[in-house]
């Protein structure tokens, strides 16, 4: 279940992650379009991950570079729960 790291109420908290994909950043430091992020309330439809570290490593490789170089953390906006199936 899913709600952000700041408090600030969305239509996803308390939810089950379905899918999620962040912003990316191109080699020529423009946004790329495509942000998802796609909740429900039944735990059967929810993503599954064989491990906490595959879905840490799914979402990071998406993520890509910061201007900076250094890597995108875009799941530091949010506080995850990850439950057993």
């Amino acid at each position: 279940m899913i709600a952000t790291a700041l408090g600030v109420p969305t239509e996803h908290d308390g939810r089950y992650l379905v899918k999620y994909r962040p912003t990316r950043m191109n080699r020529r430091g423009e946004y790329e379009p495509g942000f998802v992020l796609e909740t429900t309330d039944d735990k059967d439809k929810a993503r599954r991950y064989l491990s906490q570290i595959d879905a840490w490593d799914t979402v990071r490789l998406q993520a890509g570079l910061r201007p900076d170089g250094k890597p995108n953390r875009p799941l530091t906006a949010w506080t995850v729960e990850i439950s057993p199936v």
